[in-house]
């Protein structure tokens, strides 16, 4: 399972329910797009919450921070556990599976928010995967 809108719509709650994110994202505000393969999500995080999900956004909305791969990468990992080098954005990039883009200052302000939103994500995949 890669990226879709029901997953998304899962991590959304998520992210509101999680104490975690409340502490390291209370100032994350951040407008984050996650790209797989064709598709395209714009996450608007506002003071830590997830406060709009846009698929397929215009060229022209703009985003602060983008990491994209191909799907094959993001159902890689989305597992629970990842296989090597799936574990985390920074092996992913640096193995040259997954690209950062956009502010590079914004995206290490918020480093932790964003990699415990993906850790979110990949629980939730889980959840999901295990339900289908």
């Amino acid at each position: 399972m890669g990226l879709n809108e029901r997953l998304l719509g899962d991590l959304q709650e998520a992210v509101r329910k999680d104490p975690e994110l409340a502490v390291v994202g209370k100032f994350f505000t951040c407008d984050l797009l996650l790209g797989s393969g064709e598709r395209h999500f714009l996450l608007r995080f506002r003071e830590g919450d997830l406060a709009e999900i846009i698929p397929n956004p215009l060229p022209v909305v703009p985003w602060r921070v983008a990491i994209k791969a191909p799907e094959e990468t993001w159902e890689k990992f989305l597992q629970n556990p990842p296989p090597p080098e799936f574990h985390d954005i920074w092996a992913a990039t640096w193995l040259g599976h997954m690209t950062l883009e956009g502010d590079t200052k914004v995206l290490m302000q918020h480093h932790l928010a964003i990699w415990r939103t993906l850790k979110l994500l990949r629980e939730t995949a889980s959840v999901n995967f295990a339900a289908a």
